[in-house]
């Protein structure tokens, strides 16, 4: 197949057949041969598997355009819309020849295409995108060669296609065949909604804007003038989408895209630009007939960029297929949005649940991907090139966590369950539904958008919805389960701006699940993970509602003990085992009901008793502090002495010094090990102060911790925002005496 060219992704309903009849699908390939194209295709069977192939010729020729380094990669014509499906027909372009051709799809039989007729002379040169027009039975097809321009046709299953008029020039200046882009080239030619007006998009030369020709389409006649727009700030307009007739999206690789106004005279204004983020060529758009949603391609970006027409604005981002380099022309069919990547491969992304990623179809052994180019289609079935079982969405979900481990460290680093989890999905719905909130919120989060948009609100009520199965259920009490609570407590912290930080609820729910289950299984390291984990969100809860902690009581504390061992064990660090103490997570886990104490002895109306219950209270958070610097003091002395921590000038740094940390571990057990100095030394100067003998010894202890803190923010900000907002709250307690 050495000369397959262009990729086209379609399905031929079969509207003969009843309703309880499946549909017929079909997969094409426009192979762009110079000595004679033909349209390849395969039937996809009810498995999804492909049939034999069958090839039909186009009775036209391929072509490739070329830029500064010769013939181009990909994106052969520079377009959009160089093949597309409706219904029964199937319209392409021969650039080679300067030729349409027109195929009837059968209803029982979608691979044995029908050339309807010959090939038109498209009377121009190189033509690279087609319109067609069910109302008014018209195809009109832009050229984008020396003779540059837009031809219309007639189409009619029984005459073929007749040319209408003559050749409307395009503002193509000294365009070469093959052509020179992608500046200086035609974009895209399409309908409107109404299908009372035909649109080509020209792109500028490089320095100046481009241009949108607007044509009239009035009782099947398109108008010979065209109304001609030239919008600021759109020097390279390339794919278009309506969202209605007075209103489209058209991609730009200069900023992203933007929203565009359609006048009554039918005169093309910029509404909003979009500034995308991190975009590299945003060049194509694919719309959803359905919901008018709209989704930008970026050749240099995996991820896909979503636009909600009713705010015109970035809606959220779906993650996309890392491997496939970027996201070329594509079309939504029913619940999927079909991409062709940079890689030889297509991504199949499920618009009901994106948060997993795409499935991918690999291409890789079909022909040259140079000459690829995705068809546009208003109807698709599923389909995929490969024979093993299609992956499940919580397959896909695994292999996105697994991937973001090795691009999102930071997510790792500080969830770091998380590694065990891709495992364990197929086991629970509930934990399937809550990492796929996490995992989507994440990535609008990394994207920028807004935070008030950061939570998909349809993935996180089937989250809720699953997980009030799972607790009302025989697997309540799994391991699972409950990490699924602990992830969606997760979300609403990091990601919740509309609510507010609600953990304490999610909490109090989890206490006496965790007490029903019991001690963490040691041979589970999950659960294992699970136990650490929700000691500091329990202590959160117990510092707002108080109550009894059964983490720090037997038979919990041994568990815990061992289960910390486990951890130790289970990290990789190079051999350093540099860690936060188990002395300091009792500790943590103590200090909420510490602060409740203080609480009664301030209530107390005996003020004598009060200050012996000070005193005793006071002795004791001494001892804790003692017990807590014997464990880290040599901890500290061994990282300070092999270099896992060193500290070093730094202009960035308020003190001019920054703590540098070979591990995070290390910076870890640093800032633990401050966090819990701090709060008891403000305890214990505190009850000092209330029983009318300020310890300034301990106040100056105080503030040497508190000034300590500054030197760790450096560090913690080259780990990414997750990591600052996970651990904003210690840096709020030292601000007092630094």
């Amino acid at each position: 197949m050495k000369f397959l060219s262009t990729i086209v992704l379609a399905a031929a309903w079969t509207l003969a057949y009843t309703a309880s009849e499946k549909s017929a699908k079909a997969l094409y390939f426009l192979d762009s041969d110079p000595q004679g194209a033909s349209v390849v295709s395969f039937k996809i069977g009810g498995n999804s598997s492909l049939g034999e192939p069958k090839r039909i010729s186009t009775g036209g020729k391929g072509l490739v355009g070329t830029n500064m380094n010769g013939s181009v990669q990909t994106d052969p014509l520079f377009s959009q819309s160089s093949v597309i499906v409706d219904g029964n027909r199937l319209f392409t372009v021969n650039a080679g020849s300067n030729t349409l051709a027109a195929f009837h799809i059968p209803h029982d039989d979608p691979t044995n295409l029908v050339l309807v007729g010959k090939p038109v002379d498209t009377m121009g040169d190189v033509p690279n995108s087609v319109a067609y027009s069910h109302k008014n039975k018209i195809a009109c097809v832009a050229n984008t060669g020396p003779r540059a321009g837009v031809q219309c046709f007639s189409v009619s299953d029984c005459r073929g296609m007749k040319a209408l008029g003559n050749l409307k020039p395009l503002p193509v200046p000294n365009q070469t065949n093959p052509p020179m882009g992608a500046a200086n080239t035609v974009s895209n030619i399409l309908f409107n909604p109404s299908e009372t007006a035909v649109f080509v998009i020209i792109k500028g030369d490089g320095t100046e804007d481009g241009f949108l020709y607007a044509y009239k389409v009035h009782n099947g006649t398109v108008s010979e003038k065209a109304v001609k727009s030239r919008p600021e700030n759109l020097p390279i307009p390339f794919g278009m989408s309506f969202v209605s007739d007075q209103s489209a999206v058209i991609a730009t690789p200069n900023y992203g895209a933007a929203f565009v106004t359609i006048n009554d005279d039918l005169s093309v204004t910029i509404d909003t630009p979009l500034n995308i983020t991190n975009q590299s060529a945003t060049c194509w758009t694919a719309a959803s007939p359905e919901t008018g949603s709209v989704y930008l391609l970026d050749a240099g970006v995996p991820d896909i960029t979503f636009l909600a027409p009713e705010t015109r604005d970035i809606g959220r981002i779906l993650p996309g297929y890392e491997d496939g380099m970027g996201n070329f022309d594509g079309i939504v069919g029913g619940s999927k949005l079909y991409v062709l990547q940079r890689a030889p491969a297509v991504a199949v992304f499920d618009l009901h649940d994106p948060s997993c990623g795409p499935e991918v179809v690999d291409l890789d052994g079909f022909g040259n991907r140079a000459f690829w180019i995705v068809s546009r289609s208003q109807s698709h079935g599923f389909f995929r090139l490969s024979q093993q079982p299609s992956p499940t969405p919580t397959d896909r979900l695994g292999s996105y966590l697994i991937t973001q481990s090795a691009k999102s460290p930071e997510l790792i680093i500080n969830l770091a369950y998380f590694k065990h989890l891709p495992r364990r999905l197929n086991e629970s719905p509930a934990l399937a539904n809550c990492l796929a909130v996490l995992c989507d919120s994440w990535t609008n989060f990394q994207r920028s958008i807004a935070p008030d948009r950061l939570i998909e609100p349809r993935l996180y009520g089937r989250a809720l919805r699953s997980l009030h199965t799972a607790l009302n259920g025989p697997k309540q009490l799994n391991v699972e389960t409950l990490t699924a609570m602990t992830l969606l407590q997760r979300v609403e912290v990091l990601f919740d701006t509309r609510r507010g930080d609600h953990q304490t609820v999610h909490s109090g729910g989890m206490i006496p699940l965790m007490i029903k289950k019991g001690p963490p299984n040691l041979d589970d390291p999950l659960d294992i993970h699970l136990a650490h984990e929700v000691q500091d969100t329990l202590a959160t809860h117990w510092l707002v509602h108080r109550g009894d902690n059964f983490l720090v009581q037997s038979p919990w504390v041994e568990h815990l003990r061992k289960a910390f061992e486990r951890l130790i064990v289970d990290d990789d660090d190079g051999g350093l085992k540099i860690r936060t103490p188990f002395t300091v997570e009792i500790a943590f886990g103590k200090w909420p009901e510490y602060v409740h104490q203080m609480g009664d002895i301030k209530d107390n109306s005996d003020y004598s008793a009060a200050r012996r219950q000070a005193a005793d209270l006071q002795s004791h958070l001494s001892c804790l502090f003692d017990e807590v610097c014997e464990s880290v003091r040599p901890l500290l002395a061994t990282a300070l002495r092999e270099g896992i921590i060193r500290e070093a000038q730094c202009s960035m740094s308020p003190k001019g010094l920054a703590y540098e940390f070979t591990t995070f571990k290390a910076f870890d057990m640093l800032l633990s090990y401050y966090t819990i100095c701090i709060i008891l030394k403000l305890m214990t100067y505190s009850l000092s102060v209330f029983q009318g003998c300020p310890n300034n010894t301990v106040w100056d202890e105080f503030r040497h911790y508190c000034s300590e803190m500054p030197k760790l923010v450096t560090y913690l900000r080259r780990q990414g925002k997750v990591a600052c907002m996970l651990f904003v709250s210690s840096f709020c307690l030292p601000f007092e005496g630094a």
